[in-house]
Parts: structure tokens; C-alpha cells; sequence
């Protein structure tokens, strides 16, 4: 690792100023992996990496293995790639490690709390078909909302979400949904 942070090829930049925290984590985890790094954010182990010099010695002696130090250290600086404003790079930079960088990084774009989930399930119990859609598009809104949940950690019933799509239908499906039902 000597000569300096391990650059990473240059992924597409989330700076969550114009994204939701849905792409901005499916982006990063998805380029995470092409790069196999994906550990590095995902892994329950807390690495700082911040305070590693290029002595891996410390480390080692602790259990580490160069591999899995190497792997964080390059998560770390993959992180910083991605990220363009100064103080999403201060948020991850007090963090610490590159897995709680992303954990902090994910509160920031969508905090997890209960008012939260309470919203997107709201918006997805009065998600209706309107005049101008088709059901593809209907239902990739519903979708949209139940990835966000499923973000959040909620599980949604395959009947309840069945249930959604039919009551969301427009009049105009209205024999399409008794027969359904039924």
C-alpha cells in the first residue's frame, strides 16, 4: 500500500443534492461492487481507517487481515471519490471508517425514523392511477414508494400490495378488478 491512498477508477458522483436516497445508495453499493468493495460498507466490522498510517503492523496484530485493511482503505477512498460537497466528505471524514461513513451518508439522505415510514406508507395507500397513465406507470410509482420502504426496512404482504395495485386502478379497470378480486 506504500506511495500513497489507493485511487479508485472514478465512479459517478452522488452528491445527493438531486437524487433520493433510494439511487444515491443503489448507485454507490451498485459501483461498490463492480470495484469489490462492497464489503467494505456493508461489514458489521468497524475499520478506522482514518487514523491507519501505511504501517499495517497494528492492525495485523489486532486480527485483520491485510486483505479485509486493504479492502476498507480503498472503500474509504472510493467513498471520497463520490462524493462531491466538502461537507458530506466532513461527515464521513468524523466517521471514522467506511462503513459507518455510508451508515451516516444513508441518515443524512433519509434519516430512519417512524414519521418517515409513516409518510411513505401514507403516499402508498393513496397512490391512484390517474387519467393520463397506463398501468405499467401506476405501478412503477407504486413500486418507487414500496423501494423506499423496503429501504426503511419495512416488509410489505405480497396481498396488501396486490390489494393497492387493484384499488388504485382507474374506473376504467374497474371489470379488470372484480375479476381479480374474485
Amino acid at each position: 500500500m506504500g506511495g500513497g491512498p489507493f485511487k479508485v477508477p472514478k465512479a459517478p458522483v452522488f452528491d445527493g443534492t438531486d437524487v433520493s436516497y433510494p439511487s444515491w445508495s443503489q448507485n454507490c453499493l451498485l459501483s461498490a461492487r463492480h470495484h469489490n468493495l462492497i464489503e467494505a460498507f456493508v461489514s458489521e466490522t468497524e475499520i478506522p481507517i482514518a487514523d491507519i498510517s501505511f504501517d499495517l503492523t497494528p492492525w495485523v496484530e489486532k486480527g485483520f487481515s491485510v486483505g479485509v485493511l486493504r479492502q476498507a482503505e480503498m472503500g474509504w477512498w472510493f467513498l471520497f471519490d463520490c462524493l462531491k460537497k466538502d461537507s458530506l466528505k466532513t461527515m464521513v471524514r468524523h466517521a471514522g471508517s467506511s462503513s459507518k461513513g455510508f451508515r451516516v451518508l444513508k441518515d443524512h439522505f433519509l434519516p430512519l425514523s417512524q414519521s418517515q415510514i409513516r409518510v411513505q406508507e401514507k403516499k402508498l395507500k393513496s397512490l391512484r392511477m390517474r387519467s393520463n397513465e397506463n398501468p405499467s406507470v401506476f405501478f412503477t410509482s407504486i413500486r418507487e414508494t414500496l423501494g423506499v420502504l423496503q429501504m426503511l426496512e419495512v416488509k410489505k404482504d405480497d396481498r396488501e400490495i396486490c390489494s393497492l395495485m387493484l384499488e388504485g386502478l382507474s374506473i376504467e379497470y374497474q371489470t379488470l378488478r372484480e375479476t381479480l378480486v374474485v
